[in-house]
């Protein structure tokens, strides 16, 4: 039981950690975008 409980852990850590990388590549998309246009859109 422990190991399953140990699985279910590691794959919502697993889950967690990829919506943050695609939120901050979001976020470092829109700064690049922001500096290329002087802040204009």
């Amino acid at each position: 039981m422990r190991a399953l409980f140990d699985a279910a852990v590691a794959q919502l850590v697993e889950r967690n950690l990829a919506k943050v990388e695609v939120e901050s590549s979001r976020l470092f998309c829109r700064s690049k975008i922001f500096e290329e246009t002087n802040g204009f859109f």
